[in-house]
């Protein structure tokens, strides 16, 4: 299902999106699918990687303590060998702990592959992850799991949002990943 975007869009970036008009004739209007959307976010821990620019494309700012994400894990750049500090892409993440290649076809990121592959890196880190959050977070800590897993993708098409060029909003997506 595509999202069709309030705004003109003024560049499609198919190399990446995958996209082009044809998929937004009859899309989604935003607005109907960021409440959609926000339904399903409510209350759920969601899995991400650089999730907080899907969060921003909606307009959206979900509970910390309900967010995991896979960009910013020192413990995740750890078993891959990058330092601590480093936000490392879901692509090099990937490749340094699973060997295997992703977001390599002509046709633009695929978001299955992206869930898919953001769930694994969670699988990795989550028992040290969640109690190192319980630990830091203690009472306030919900003892909830992330079932049935969401990971919160965006494909992003270029449109531009007022007047600074480099304000742009996203047609988002979500992508329910299989448990692994």
């Amino acid at each position: 299902m595509y999202i069709k975007p309030t705004n003109a869009v003024t560049d499609y970036r198919t190399r990446w999106s995958g996209i082009s008009w044809h998929q937004l004739v009859k899309a989604m209007p935003f607005q109907h699918a960021r409440k959609e959307i926000l339904k399903i976010l409510a209350g759920k821990v969601v899995i991400g990687h650089a999730v907080h620019n899907d969060f921003k494309s909606l307009s959206y700012s979900h509970p910390a303590v309900l967010t995991r994400d896979t960009s910013r894990i020192p413990l995740l750049n750890q078993k891959a060998g990058f330092p601590e500090k480093d936000v490392a892409s879901l692509k090099r993440l990937t490749k340094a702990l699973f060997n295997r290649n992703i977001q390599t076809g002509k046709k633009g990121h695929s978001s299955v592959e992206d869930a898919k592959a953001t769930m694994e890196l969670y699988k990795v880190v989550e028992v040290e992850w969640e109690r190192t959050l319980k630990l830091f977070l203690g009472e306030s800590w919900p003892n909830t799991t992330p079932t049935p897993p969401l990971s919160l993708l965006t494909t992003t098409v270029r449109q531009p949002i007022g007047r600074r060029s480099e304000n742009w909003q996203c047609g988002a997506r979500i992508t329910t990943s299989p448990s692994m």
